[in-house]
């Protein structure tokens, strides 16, 4: 099992600023929503990225859910997120935009709630596996 914990440390580095970034921390209240929420999910983006040895610095932590358990999740997660964003507006979601409740000025990072759109995005969700990321489980 890959243990992402120096990834996390390296995507929490941002070489421009001098204030490391809360990764390790978004990462585990999503993840705790998540697993509050029994939500089927897979971690994407440059976190992902990072269960595959590319290492990246990252703006924000791309979570992809199935579409059932959306409404759980945002339940789960209203204690330390809040939603900042959905596209579409109306309708079913697609992507949803959180950002912690109380937020670090300038360092927070995102958590952008993805619903798969087409077959690829099914298919990571489908197929995602389990890595080691503070401490614990996540896929």
């Amino acid at each position: 099992m890959v243990d992402l914990a120096s990834t996390l440390t390296l995507m929490a580095d941002d070489p421009w600023k001098r204030r490391r970034r809360p990764v390790e921390r978004r990462l585990a209240q999503i993840v705790d929503a998540l697993e509050r929420a029994r939500a089927r999910y897979a971690i994407a983006g440059a976190v992902a990225l990072g269960a595959h040895g590319v290492r990246r610095f990252t703006e924000d932590i791309d979570v992809l859910v199935e579409a059932e358990a959306v409404d759980r999740l945002l339940a789960a997660a209203r204690t330390a997120f809040r939603e900042i964003a959905r596209e579409p507006a109306t309708g079913a979601p697609g992507q949803i935009r959180l950002r912690a409740r109380k937020p670090l000025p300038r360092e927070d990072v995102y958590i952008d709630i993805l619903v798969p759109v087409d077959a690829a995005e099914a298919w990571a969700l489908a197929g995602s596996v389990r890595a080691k990321a503070l401490g614990r489980k996540v896929d």
